[in-house]
């Protein structure tokens, strides 16, 4: 599995992914515009914490304005920062054992989230929230089709 271009919930430093256990989406399209939530939940079924990365695609017409990891019961919600200070303040939170989340876009189709350290046994759960321009067809109509892998 190649790192860039596999999605889901990857452990990092391998070739393994933790299965999805659940997945609720809205979708809210308002004329040419799409407003779509998704909410994405995983167990960290192994005995030791593993440290994760999430990565998803994203249209090119569309755009992540918003995202909340929930680890363990414990809420983080994203925080634009320069990437240098979010990346220093990532690190501080998971050397010191706590949990913390690192999302930047990896090309210009795939977003990514490093979730850090995830406990044994415990869930993480991703709250996105998508905002999109719905292209125009020949006849005149829009159409919105959910992405498969998620």
């Amino acid at each position: 599995m190649a790192g860039q271009s596999a999605s889901g919930l990857l452990i990092a430093g391998k070739d393994t992914s933790l299965p999805l256990k659940d997945i609720s989406v809205e979708a809210e399209v308002k004329g040419y515009v799409l407003g779509l939530q998704s909410t994405l939940k995983y167990c960290n079924d192994s005995p030791d914490p593993v440290e994760v990365l999430f990565r998803f695609p994203v249209e090119q017409s569309h755009a992540v304005v918003g995202l909340t990891a929930v680890i363990d019961g414990r809420r983080i919600r994203a925080e634009v920062r320069e990437k240098e200070e979010a990346r220093a303040a990532y690190d501080d939170a998971i050397a010191s054992g706590r949990s913390a989340a690192f999302a930047e876009e990896k090309s210009g189709d795939v977003f990514s989230i490093s979730l850090g350290n995830l406990p044994p046994q415990k869930e993480a759960e991703i709250q996105l929230q998508l905002v999109g321009e719905l292209s125009i067809d020949a006849e005149g109509g829009v159409r919105f089709s959910l992405p498969t892998t998620l």
